[in-house]
């Protein structure tokens, strides 16, 4: 999949463009998202290699049947999840580790404290992410100075530069590289 024109942005969440680029550059393994319209069937009819399941106003993507069964699974269980739901999505230990502690109920005010912390522009700048759909990683990074998530966040940035001049993700790409512009 070269450019994503056929994908139907307007019913989805902005985050999915982050989500959606490190599943297919391969820096993720599976991938979720809440669905707020009946977009779910067109994405049943996209070329993204995988699988893919709708299921309860939820959109679940991953490379294999097993990993996409676990996920599903992992997501709708009534016990906490933290820790397994964030193996699954592909989140440095360090970081689920922290979200098990807070707690999934306050992911949100977590993310919000992080936001006012991290600095703009750095790899681990996550604070247009839900608004804009700009980043390089998915997830809350356990500190402002995550190593693994720097690191995550840095090859992502790289496979977008080695992107330039294609037509892969031409939707945001360019936008994402400019925020995210690393001085040598």
């Amino acid at each position: 999949m070269d450019c994503w024109d056929n994908i139907p942005w307007e019913g989805l969440p902005k985050s999915v463009m982050v989500d959606l680029g490190r599943y297919l550059l391969k820096h993720k393994d599976a991938l979720r998202f809440h669905l707020d319209s009946p977009v779910g069937a067109t994405f049943r009819n996209m070329n993204i290699s995988g699988f893919l399941r709708v299921f309860k106003g939820m959109v679940y993507i991953a490379r294999t049947p097993l990993i996409l069964a676990k996920l599903v699974h992992t997501d709708n269980d009534n016990f906490p999840h933290e820790l397994s739901l964030g193996k699954i999505l592909g989140y440095p230990l360090c970081c689920v580790e922290k979200i098990r502690i807070i707690g999934e109920n306050f992911i949100d005010d977590y993310n919000n404290e992080f936001n006012r912390e991290v600095e703009k522009h750095s790899l681990l700048d996550i604070s247009l992410y839900n608004s804009s759909g700009l980043g390089l990683i998915s997830h809350v990074p356990c500190s402002t100075s995550c190593e693994p998530s720097m690191r995550q966040a840095y090859e992502f940035y790289q496979s977008l530069k080695d992107a330039i001049g294609s037509q892969k993700f031409c939707v945001w790409r360019d936008d994402t590289l400019d925020y995210f512009e690393l001085k040598n």
